[in-house]
């Protein structure tokens, strides 16, 4: 079962190389730090999941953030697809 899917583009607040800044989701990088204090642990990268069609990346902890967790606007929703394709 395929998973809702937020908009990568949403602004995330984080401290880069000492300076404050807002970045794209989907421009995350490793060594970031989030405005609570977690530093990223990889790059935000595409799934690449079959149950998973978006951004995520993981913290240095091994948690896993996605679009939504920064207010990210919802962009595909299986719960709604029609299934036109299923007889």
């Amino acid at each position: 079962m395929k998973m809702k899917v937020f908009d990568d583009t949403v602004l995330v607040s984080i401290v880069r190389d000492g300076a404050n800044q807002e970045v794209m989701f989907n421009e995350i990088l490793e060594g970031d730090v989030l405005k609570d204090g977690t530093v990223v642990g990889t790059d935000s990268h595409f799934s690449g999941d079959e149950s998973y069609d978006g951004y995520l990346f993981y913290d240095t902890e091994g948690n896993d953030y996605y679009p939504e967790d920064f207010g990210g606007e919802l962009i595909y929703d299986p719960d709604e697809d029609d299934d036109e394709d299923e007889w």
